[in-house]
């Protein structure tokens, strides 16, 4: 075949194909025109369209996303900035626990030794119904968790801790049995009273955190009580002295309270946490001991007061390193009962104490305290009792704790009475250990 059959031939082959083609595309335009009387459709313009549409769309999806890659990019620069500022926090946090520990290893609003009666309360010494002129004071406890940033325990986080304390009383009072006739005569007899008190106290305090602000505790305390009174008598035919000793241990009252943390302390504002503090009756009570017949003398010793208490406190925390201040002031309702004697009011008392604590290091602490309450008279029956004054019991604490480790710590207090009402001496040491229910 020669070259021009060959091009004529390929000539009529395109041809054929283009012819077919179109043959081809007017049937389906034409069956499309058929199916759809609003549309028709060139093979041309639908595949354009589609492409300039599908590249619009592109488009826009890919400026859609470089938006969202730079809002997540912002998104990741702000949480790593709330990562770093939770991690200054954190470590700031840290060092107000470590301080707080090391100043004193304890806790807000803690129990304070309710006062206790005296053997003599009904009928040697009616001054004190219910109430001990000789009381024990424990400074209020204060801790700081790094992980809650507060003052409290904190969620989920449970402090047991087993305390001893050792107390020494003595009073010395003059009893007249006679009249007198001038200020400076007296007819008839009188008497000394020597009376030297030891007190030794083991208790367990259980506290747990329900929220971050909210806190829990109880308190269960066993009492060994040692009195010995000293009598001389004067102006009557016997001159020797009567010496009586009496000693008890039992149970004595438990206490229940609830801590709330106010505020976050932020600002220059102090930490705030109100307290309530609720006590029970369940050591023997003064009106509960046997008595002599013949004399009304007690022939053993209360290990309670005998008188439910109520005491909302407030309690302020401000620390400015390397010092933290605190302070406390509450009110101690004592409800009245009926006794041998009538209705009894043993007399409210304003509490307050206040002091100062130093963070020597990230494990040991010193703090210096006072604590001042005021007790109101006793009233029987609505009459002021006979001889019942007012009693300000105050007491200068100084103590000391070392963390032993991350969860326990050891500290120990003493405490001197500066006012003739409140106790001698006072030793307390006390072992909190921490546990974290949530792990």
């Amino acid at each position: 075949m020669s070259l021009l059959s060959r091009k004529t031939a390929s000539t009529a082959s395109a041809l054929a194909i283009v012819a077919t083609i179109a043959s081809l595309g007017v049937t389906i335009n034409t069956a499309f025109a058929q199916g759809s009387s609003d549309t028709e459709i060139s093979t041309k313009n639908v595949t354009n369209a589609d492409i300039q549409e599908l590249m619009k769309s592109l488009k826009k999806q890919k400026s859609e996303l470089e938006k969202q890659r730079k809002a997540i990019s912002e998104q990741q620069q702000k949480l790593m900035e709330q990562q770093r500022s939770f991690e200054e926090q954190m470590r700031r946090f840290s060092a107000l626990e470590t301080k707080f520990s090391s100043v004193t290893g304890e806790t807000i609003g803690a129990e304070k030794t309710p006062p206790q009666n005296n053997s003599e309360a009904s009928d040697q010494d009616t001054t004190t119904v219910g109430i001990d002129r000789k009381q024990e004071e424990v400074q209020p406890e204060i801790t700081a968790l790094a992980d809650t940033g507060g003052v409290l325990l904190g969620r989920g986080k449970l402090v047991i801790e087993p305390s001893l304390a050792y107390s020494n009383s003595s009073a010395v009072r003059v009893d007249v049995q006679g009249f007198t006739i001038q200020p400076t005569l007296v007819i008839g007899g009188f008497e000394i009273v020597d009376v030297k008190r030891d007190t030794l106290t083991a208790s367990l305090t259980t506290r747990y955190g329900i929220t971050d602000r909210l806190e829990v505790d109880v308190s269960v305390p066993y009492l060994y009580r040692s009195d010995r009174t000293t009598t001389r008598p004067f102006g009557t035919a016997s001159t020797s002295d009567v010496i009586t000793d009496l000693s008890a241990s039992e149970i004595g009252d438990i206490a229940i309270g609830a801590h709330y943390q106010i505020n976050d302390g932020n600002d220059g504002w102090p930490f705030l946490v109100g307290n309530l503090r609720f006590k029970t009756t369940t050591g023997t009570g003064p009106f509960e001991v046997p008595v002599d017949a013949e004399s009304g003398a007690a022939l053993d010793l209360p290990t309670g007061t005998g008188f439910y208490s109520i005491e909302p406190s407030l309690t302020a925390i401000l620390p400015s390193d390397p010092v933290v201040f605190f302070g406390n002031i509450g009110y101690q309702y004592n409800i009245e009962d009926d006794t041998r004697l009538g209705t009894v009011d043993p007399g409210d008392a304003i509490v307050t104490s206040f002091g100062m604590g130093l963070s020597l290091n990230e494990k040991a602490g010193v703090s210096l305290s006072y604590n001042h309450d005021t007790v109101f008279e006793t009233e029987v029956n609505g009459e002021k009792l006979p001889g019942s004054t007012l009693l300000q019991l105050g007491t200068l604490t100084f103590a000391s704790s070392y963390k032993v480790s991350d969860n326990t710590s050891f500290n120990l207090s003493v405490g001197a009475g500066v006012t003739e009402d409140a106790s001698d001496l006072s030793v307390q040491i006390r072992v909190p250990i921490k546990f974290d229910l949530l792990k």
